[in-house]
C-alpha cells in the first residue's frame, strides 16, 4: 500500500481492508457471485498511490474511511471492473474484518511475549522457592513466606490468561459479512461465503453477523486489562521491594537522573504500571462502544478497533519490559531475612498460636501470644524468649518456632502446583 503522508495507523488499516476486499473477491468468484477474472482485475488496488488528504476528507464526511478508499481504488481500475469490488458488503464488514486481521497478528505477538514472560517467572519462582521473606499485608510485615511464593502469585494469573487466549483470539478475529442490515441479503449462502473469506484470511468464520453484537470484542479488551493489570501488580511489588528503605531487590540496569549522579530509577517497572493505565483506558473505550443503537451506530463501533490495537501494542511492550526487568533482577536474600527478623521474631506469633493451640484452648493460646508480643513492644527482647518465659507457655517445646519450616514447606507445595500448571500450558499451547 503506497501513498504520501498517510499516518502509519491509517496505512495499516487500508492495507488490511485491501486484504479483506481481495479475499472477498476470490471467494465470490469461486462461488460464481462475480464474473470470472474479477479478482485478477481488481488485484491492483494494493499498488494504488493513495491521496492522504482525500482519505482524511472522506473520513470526516463519512465517519469511516471505506467510501473514500473505494473511490480511489475504483478510479485507478479499468472501466467496468471497480463495480465488482466490495460487492454486496458494507463499510462495517470491511472495517471489522480488517481489524480482525490486525488483531490476530497482534495477538500472535502478544502470545509470544506472554509465553516468554511465563518462562522467566517459572525460572525465578523455582530458583527462589526457599528464600524466606516477610509477607506484607495492609502495608505491614506479616508472616514468613518465600520470595518464590510471591513470584508464583505473579505467575498464576498469567497462566490463566494464557489458557484463555485461544478463545479470546477466536472472538476478536471473526470475519464480518453482514451486508447493509446484517442479513447479507446480497448472497444466497452467506455462511459458506464467510467461511471461504475467513479461511483465506486466517480468521474465524462467524456463524451469524455480529455487526451489533460486540461482546467478543469487549471480552478481548477485558482480557487485555486483566493481563496488563497482573503485570502491573508484579511491577508494583518489585517497586516496593526495590525501594531504598526495603532494599530486598535491585536491578542491574536502571535509568539515570539528569541531575543526581547517584540515582538509579526503576524506569521499566514504572513503564509497566503506566502501561496498565493506558490499557485500562483503551479497554474502557471498547466497553463504551458496545452500547450502540439498533444494527449500526456511528457513535460507537468505529472507536473500538483502533482502541483495541493500542491496548494490544501497549500490552506487548509491557510484557517485554517486565521480562527485561526479570533478566536484570538481583535478589538480596540476606536483606530479606534481616527485614523478616526486624520485628524481633514477632512474625512467628501466628505459628506460636497454632502450636500452643494443640495444648490449650485457642482463645487462651491467642492471649498468651498477644501478651508475649506486648512484652516485646514494651520491654524489648526477642519474641520466642518472651514466650518461653510466659508462665502459661512454660514447659512446651517451642523449637519448631525457631525457623520458617511450616510456611516455606507449604509455599513449596503451592509453588510446585503453579509451575506445573504453567509448564503444562506452555506444552499444550
Amino acid at each position: 500500500m503506497s501513498g504520501t503522508d498517510i499516518t502509519p495507523g491509517l496505512r495499516e488499516l487500508c492495507a488490511a481492508i485491501a486484504d479483506f476486499e481481495l479475499a472477498l473477491a476470490r471467494a465470490q468468484e469461486a462461488h460464481n457471485i462475480i464474473p470470472a477474472g474479477s479478482t485478477a482485475a481488481v488485484s491492483g488496488i494494493r499498488e494504488v498511490a493513495l491521496d492522504a488528504a482525500a482519505l482524511e476528507r472522506g473520513l470526516a464526511d463519512d465517519g469511516v474511511v471505506v467510501p473514500a478508499l473505494l473511490a480511489q481504488w475504483r478510479a485507478a481500475l479499468p472501466d467496468g471492473v471497480g463495480g465488482w469490488l466490495h460487492w454486496g458488503v458494507t463499510s462495517q464488514d470491511a472495517i471489522d474484518s480488517a481489524y480482525a486481521c490486525l488483531h490476530g497478528a497482534r495477538l500472535d505477538m502478544l502470545r509470544m511475549a506472554l509465553e516468554a514472560l511465563v518462562r522467566a517467572l517459572i525460572g525465578l519462582a523455582d530458583e527462589q522457592r526457599s528464600t524466606p521473606m516477610a509477607a506484607r499485608t495492609r502495608h505491614r510485615s506479616a508472616t514468613p513466606v518465600s520470595f518464590g511464593f510471591l513470584v508464583s502469585g505473579w505467575l498464576a494469573p498469567l497462566v490463566r490468561g494464557l489458557r484463555q487466549l485461544s478463545a479470546i483470539r477466536s472472538g476478536v478475529t471473526e470475519v464480518q459479512l453482514g451486508g447493509s442490515g446484517g442479513v447479507a441479503g446480497g448472497f444466497a449462502d452467506p455462511v459458506a461465503l464467510a467461511e471461504a473469506v475467513a479461511a483465506d484470511l486466517g480468521l474465524t468464520a462467524a456463524r451469524v453477523s455480529w455487526q451489533s453484537q460486540r461482546d467478543a470484542v469487549v471480552a478481548g479488551a477485558d482480557w487485555l486489562q486483566r493481563i496488563s493489570g497482573s503485570v502491573a501488580k508484579a511491577a508494583g511489588d518489585l517497586l516496593f521491594l526495590g525501594g531504598d528503605e526495603v532494599g530486598e531487590v535491585s536491578f542491574a540496569s536502571s535509568g539515570g537522573s539528569s541531575t543526581m549522579p547517584h540515582k538509579q530509577n526503576p524506569v521499566r517497572l514504572e513503564r509497566c504500571v503506566a502501561s496498565y493505565r493506558l490499557v485500562s483506558a483503551q479497554s474502557g473505550i471498547v466497553r463504551e462502544a458496545q452500547v450502540g443503537l439498533m444494527q449500526r451506530d456511528g457513535r460507537s463501533w468505529p472507536l473500538e478497533g483502533a482502541a483495541l490495537l493500542v491496548a494490544m501494542d501497549e500490552c506487548v511492550a509491557q510484557l517485554e519490559s517486565m521480562r527485561s526487568v526479570l533478566e536484570n533482577l538481583v535478589v538480596h536474600e540476606e536483606r530479606m531475612i534481616t527485614n523478616l527478623e526486624a520485628g524481633s521474631g514477632v512474625p512467628r506469633a501466628e505459628q506460636a498460636r497454632f502450636l500452643l493451640s494443640a495444648h490449650m484452648p485457642p482463645d487462651t493460646a491467642a492471649e498468651v501470644v498477644r501478651e508475649a508480643v506486648e512484652q516485646v513492644s514494651s520491654a524489648g527482647g526477642r519474641f520466642l524468649e518472651r514466650l518461653a518465659a510466659h508462665p502459661r507457655a512454660a514447659g512446651f517445646d517451642l523449637t519448631p518456632l525457631s525457623g520458617y519450616a511450616p510456611e516455606l514447606s507449604n509455599a513449596e507445595v503451592l509453588i510446585d502446583r503453579v509451575i506445573a500448571q504453567a509448564r503444562r500450558m506452555l506444552a499444550t499451547g
